[in-house]
């Protein structure tokens, strides 16, 4: 994969633009594998020189050595269909969500989450679908520490309802697998009008909701799907909330 040969000290080094570029290719490698440095240019909104600059901070020589890896790791993985199924396979690329989720946290987030979570607001947790079971979790933590004044919605009609009651003395946690599901992007809209605190998990790519929320965590994954029923992992995003708890229960001088 285009990731294979990416360190941690290249990733570090990307800018907000570059790691843009970075999940556009990860997760739509056959199509920058066929576009002109132009085109690209025009898909990302910025410039060719940008471009170039984001291929010699991953070693390559321009952008027409990108599209021949991208092409050939493309071929190898429709020549080769085992690879899908090597369990050593799809454990790095877990470990390779993971690590990159790891660069992408920051300390005073967690320090802000952690301070909401200690105070007496109401906190509304919301999501749906697979990104549900990670909130579901999270309830499940918060009640476990005897957090009191923690509630659940999963419809988004209940989303709705709840996001109009919001005042400055309550929390909206939300998780977004893409950033761009229209119901959360209104219901999170509406929280902020209303004062009220928004904490989010959303991808690394920009998005939506990643822009309008208090504290934003994004976690790195490729977006898979199968006869177009998503099903891509949650891991990073179990990841992050492990990391919030262990911090939290850290500052209460307790073991995770």
């Amino acid at each position: 994969m285009i990731f294979d040969f990416l360190d941690n000290q290249i990733l570090k080094n990307l800018t907000k633009k570059e790691n843009e570029i970075l999940n556009y290719v990860y997760n739509h490698s056959e199509i920058v594998s066929r576009m002109s440095i132009q085109d690209f240019s025009l898909k990302m909104n910025t410039s060719t020189a940008t471009i170039i600059r984001f291929c010699k901070k991953l070693n390559l020589s321009g952008f027409s050595e990108l599209k021949y890896i991208l092409k050939e790791q493309n071929t190898s993985e429709y020549n080769n269909l085992e690879l899908y199924i090597q369990p050593e396979t799809i454990i790095k690329n877990l470990s390779q969500d993971i690590e990159n989720t790891a660069l992408l946290i920051k300390e005073d987030n967690i320090k802000q989450t952690i301070y909401e979570i200690k105070s007496t607001k109401s906190i509304h947790l919301y999501g749906s679908g697979l990104s549900g079971q990670v909130l579901d979790h999270i309830e499940y933590l918060l009640l476990s520490v005897g957090r009191q004044k923690v509630y659940r919605y999963e419809t988004n009609y209940l989303g709705l309802k709840m996001a109009k009651t919001l005042k400055e003395d309550d929390i909206l946690i939300a998780i977004s697998s893409s950033g761009k599901f229209a119901p959360m992007i209104k219901i999170v809209n509406i929280a902020k009008l209303n004062k009220a605190t928004v904490i989010a998990i959303t991808p690394s790519i920009k998005n939506q909701i990643a822009d309008i929320a208090d504290i934003n965590f994004r976690f790195f994954g490729n977006t898979r799907k199968n006869d177009d029923a998503e099903f891509s992992t949650r891991l990073p995003m179990f990841y992050i909330v492990y990391i919030i708890f262990s911090y939290y229960l850290k500052n209460r001088g307790e073991l995770f």
